[in-house]
């Protein structure tokens, strides 16, 4: 019999923290992240997955924001290691973006050796949940100048990952291009921060149409709410209007409810 004291377990996806050290440019971020997971204390998820932009690693020059240094990178996951250490009891697991979490200067792989893997699959309530971590920020409306998002080996690990399981959710940071996000992805300088629809990530996805159940994305600051070919689309930003999904299971299905945290 189950304790009727005893809460439901849950987990949050979110993205987009820009944690910041105190030179950083949004230093005001880390402190809104904390206080929300403070709130969590009384009732927190078992898993917090942060998909994307964990850090900022951006500094102002004369009020013009500039990608960091390593050593401000190295400050601003100083930020997050910290934040993880006074929260033990949440699990956080998470994607990395482009441009804040790694960088031309900053290699995925030692990225990943201190923020996350930037690939891997793990089990929850029945579900398969799998993320990979794209190489590309922004992309040029040029066609000429087509960039991919995915090195050819994540697509081919993540065509493995999806024929091997069922009840996958998805998950990774540059959005995908619907109605609903190429419009709020405009860039500067004819360019757009969701991923053309030529890249071969959606043939991947297209072969697996019944195996995805949700995909989540980040990089807009804004919370949408999107399909792609069926398969609910969620992107939950946290910086600035503190937007998260909660993720729950009831009678086998998996319930996302989008919620916000203000200071």
């Amino acid at each position: 019999m189950k304790d009727p004291s005893a809460r439901d377990p849950y987990l949050i996806i979110t993205s987009d923290t820009h944690l910041s050290s105190p030179d950083g440019r949004w230093a005001e971020a880390t402190a809104h992240f904390r206080s929300f997971l403070t709130s969590l204390q009384a009732d927190p998820p078992q898993i917090m997955f942060i998909n994307g932009d964990i850090i900022d690693n951006v500094t102002l020059d004369k009020k013009k924001p500039v990608t960091g240094t390593l050593q401000n990178w190295k400050q601003d996951v100083c930020e997050y290691l910290s934040t993880k250490a006074a929260f033990k009891h949440i699990d956080f697991r998470g994607s990395l973006g482009p441009g804040h979490d790694f960088s031309s200067e900053i290699s995925v792989e030692y990225a990943g050796e201190r923020l996350c893997s930037p690939r891997g699959s793990f089990c929850w309530q029945g579900f398969q949940f799998v993320w990979l971590s794209g190489n590309v920020h922004s992309f040029s409306n040029d066609p000429p100048a087509r960039e991919e998002c995915f090195d050819a080996d994540d697509l081919l690990w993540l065509d493995r990952e999806l024929a091997s399981k069922e009840d996958v959710v998805l998950l990774f940071h540059v959005p995908l291009r619907t109605d609903d996000t190429i419009g709020p992805g405009a860039w500067a300088g004819n360019r757009s921060i969701t991923i053309p629809t030529e890249d071969g990530v959606y043939a991947v996805i297209d072969r697996h149409l019944g195996t995805i159940k949700k995909i989540f994305n980040g990089h807009i600051h804004d919370f949408i709410e999107s399909e792609y070919k069926g398969i609910p689309v969620h992107i939950c930003p946290f910086y600035n209007q503190g937007h998260y999904c909660k993720v729950s299971v009831l009678a086998d299905e998996l319930i996302v409810t989008g919620h916000a945290y203000a200071l």
